[in-house]
């Protein structure tokens, strides 16, 4: 392989390194879109009361 050739597969791996960090963080956003959006949710939940007495085991 020609000193061009490893040029191109150095540059070639970092590209593809810097693909997946990219991609990695965008799903870490998602995840926390994700979280904040249920977290939101819940305050809008209704609050159930409880009635009688329920045996326990």
């Amino acid at each position: 392989m020609s000193t061009t050739g490893y040029a191109y597969a150095s540059i070639s791996n970092i590209v593809r390194r810097e693909a997946f960090v990219m991609a990695f963080n965008d799903c870490f956003y998602l995840i926390g879109i994700a979280l904040l959006l249920s977290g939101l949710a819940v305050l809008f939940f209704k609050k159930v009361k409880a009635t009688g007495s329920a045996v326990a085991h």
